[in-house]
């Protein structure tokens, strides 16, 4: 008889410190004799009850998903994920959440260029609009500076 896959055990998420947050996981150890067809992680914030976090679908039996992000709402917030599997009779049991994870976006400055906010150091030099930022031990002029 068919049944829902089991429970997986804890999922990891990271962040990259860039738009994504990547979160992994194992193959539950019971795929209710049924092919697994696809994931739900469900996710929140700190501030948002457990009941009405958001659920997102991936298809397939991949067992990573990077998740984007794609608003300054998101900076400097918490996020934690849970993640159940999906066969032919259903959704499994959701595993345990992850710690936390703090998203801190890029900052942009100018056009292309990219640094984490709080790794900024900038220094005005002579001429108009010209700034040199110092990105973790490596120097890098603005696009429009040269």
């Amino acid at each position: 008889m068919i049944s829902v896959p089991s429970k997986l055990s804890d999922p990891v998420a990271r962040h990259d410190g860039g738009m994504y947050v990547t979160v992994k996981w194992t193959k539950p150890e019971d795929n209710g004799r049924s092919d697994i067809t696809g994931y739900v992680i469900k996710y929140g914030d700190r501030f948002t009850d457990v009941d009405k976090y958001d659920e997102l679908l991936v298809h397939g039996n991949r067992t990573n998903f990077e998740l984007k992000l794609t608003d300054d709402r998101n900076n400097r917030t918490s996020y934690r994920f849970a993640v159940s599997a999906v066969n032919s009779a259903g959704r499994g049991e959701f595993s345990e959440f992850t710690d936390y994870v703090c998203i801190v976006l890029l900052a942009r400055h100018r056009t292309t260029l990219y640094v984490r906010w709080f790794h900024i150091i900038q220094r005005h030099l002579p001429g108009p609009a010209l700034g040199l930022f110092e990105v973790f031990g490596q120097t890098a002029l603005p696009t429009n500076s040269v």
